[in-house]
């Protein structure tokens, strides 16, 4: 699939994306990891760009996050995924 193209005054490049596989018991077990830790933000229907695209498309509110950001949910749930021995050397991010 190629991402960035088919919008009207879009300055972007096209760039080749290449899908990956993502199985349901994946989602579902970070989902479990992560829930008492992260908030649930709402997904809403975009009525513009739904129109725009003619599909269904639906936002989620990952700004109303502390960190203001969807970054919060794989980092938190990367965090749990640590080993003991991983926890104990600590763990130094950042993000731009």
């Amino acid at each position: 699939t190629t991402a960035g193209a088919g919008f009207k005054g879009s300055a972007a490049k096209e760039v080749s994306v290449e899908p990956i596989d993502v199985a349901f018991d994946e989602v579902a077990s970070a989902y479990h990891r992560i829930r008492g830790d992260i908030l649930r933000t709402a997904c809403d229907r975009s009525h513009h760009l739904s129109k725009a695209l003619g599909m269904e498309l639906y936002l989620k509110r990952e700004y109303q996050h502390e960190s203001g950001s969807f970054k919060e949910r794989g980092a938190c749930n990367a965090l749990h995924r640590l080993s003991d021995e991983q926890k104990k050397r600590g763990v130094i991010a950042a993000s731009a």
